[in-house]
């Protein structure tokens, strides 16, 4: 699978492409994911730091533990280590592979 993705560094706000990839991301940002996602993309998400990182599904909606929410920041995805986040988008909302 990781012959599939590309990598990049953020440590601003950004708005991703819609090209599957895994993300090391640092600071107090906004990681903003595609707003034309394509059905399979899969994004990885992962925090250098202790800072709070927000992702907005911008427009769409994430699907976990059967609820459907919006902007969220790493820690709200229910986890005790909030440094990583995959995400699965299947056509309408993005799936919360694994934290």
């Amino acid at each position: 699978a990781g012959a599939n993705l590309t990598m990049n560094t953020v440590n601003s706000n950004t708005t991703l492409n819609t090209t599957s990839q895994f993300i090391v991301a640092s600071g107090t940002i906004t990681i903003t994911l595609p707003s034309s996602p394509t059905t399979g993309q899969v994004i990885h998400i992962f925090s250098d730091t202790t800072s709070n990182i927000s992702v907005n599904p911008n427009g769409k909606y994430f699907r976990q533990n059967a609820q459907d929410y919006g902007t969220s920041t790493l820690s709200d995805f229910g986890n005790t280590n909030t440094s990583t986040l995959s995400l699965l988008y299947n056509g309408s909302k993005w799936y919360v592979l694994s934290l």
